[in-house]
This record gives structure tokens, sequence and C-alpha cells, in this order.
């Protein structure tokens, strides 16, 4: 039995871990500050960026008011120009870099996995918490063989859950179409 919604919050960046404002069991809101990342570099980048977006903005004026009195060539105003844009679009590539240097709730949940620890180093992909969505739950099984053709996505099936003492009703979301060939199972989800 697991959370329906399960969302694995990974790095986007390469960094060491400065503060974790969570634990594993605490219940969290949509958009609040889960951990945070060290992101030194990328402020320096941000204010190197920063200044060539102002340069190239104040050469791009210029050099419009130029090719307005005829001074300049089409192609002089052209390159300024193109020149302001990539400026413009390094920063704020930069700066939508450096908002993943704070980790934020998807959603609504509780963490239920914590990977990571202030002064940890990590990565892009790797994963450092774990937030489920605890308003609905599925069981994922693996079924007898002898059920796959009495079983369809959308029927009710009585799910027994032991450790609750518990029966209780569901709905087929997931069939697996093949069967596994060493234990002659299929695997079902049910809501």
């Amino acid at each position: 039995v697991k959370a329906a919604n399960v969302s694995v919050l990974a790095s986007k960046l390469m960094g060491t871990v400065l503060a974790v404002h969570v634990r594993q069991g605490e219940r969290v809101r949509a958009g609040q500050l889960l951990l945070e990342i060290e992101a030194r570099d990328l402020a320096a980048q941000a204010i190197e960026a920063a200044a060539q977006r102002q340069l190239a903005q104040a050469t791009f004026e210029r050099y419009r008011r130029l090719s307005e009195s005829g001074a300049i060539s089409r192609q002089d105003y052209d390159v300024a120009m193109t020149q302001k844009n990539v400026a413009e679009a390094e920063y704020q590539r930069i700066m939508a870099t450096m908002a993943f240097a704070r980790v934020t709730a998807p959603m609504d949940g509780v963490v239920s996995d914590r990977r990571v620890d202030a002064g940890t180093m990590v990565a892009p992909g790797q994963a450092l918490l774990t937030v489920d969505d605890p308003s609905g739950y599925v069981v994922e099984t693996n079924i007898e063989e002898r059920w796959a053709d009495k079983l369809s996505v959308g029927a009710s099936v009585k799910v027994r859950i032991p450790a609750l003492n518990q029966t209780v009703v569901g709905t087929v979301l997931e069939l697996s179409p093949s069967i596994d060939s060493v234990s002659p199972t299929f695997y079902a989800k049910v809501s």
C-alpha cells in the first residue's frame, strides 16, 4: 500500500546542501521550502550576467539611436540587438537555475523519505526527498496467473490489508498484459 501520488524530488544542481528544513514523517504544504543547496558559483555568474546584460542594453540603445539617424548599417544594429537578446537570455537562464537551489514541496503531503542532511554534496538527478500525498492510496501487487482472465481495468475487487486487519473495496487501475515467467504472476494496481 502506498500513496497514489508520490513525488521524488531530485537535485538539478551540483552543490552542498546548506539546510534541510523538514524531517521524515513531517506534513508539508505546497510551495513550502524543504531544502536549500549552496549556489555561490551561480550567484557569481548571475552578477557577471547582470553586468553583461546592462552593457548589452546600453550598447543596443546607442546603436538604436545611431541607426535611426542613419549613422550605422542595419547589420551593426542587428548585431547589437542580438547581443542584447543573448545577454538577456543568459541572465534569465542563470536566474532560473538559481531557483533550483531552493527545493519546495510540489503539493501538500508528508515527507516519506529524506536522503540528505546539511553538508551532503549532491549532483543533478540525485534523489533528495520524497513527498507523498496521503489523500489517496493504491495497492501494487502481483496476482496469481489463474486470475488473469477474471480481472480487467475498472473492475471492483476486495483487498485484504493484514496490517490493519481490514478488507476494503478498490478499483483495478492497471494490469500488466504479461505474466512473470519466474513466479507465474502478473502486476496489478488497485485504488
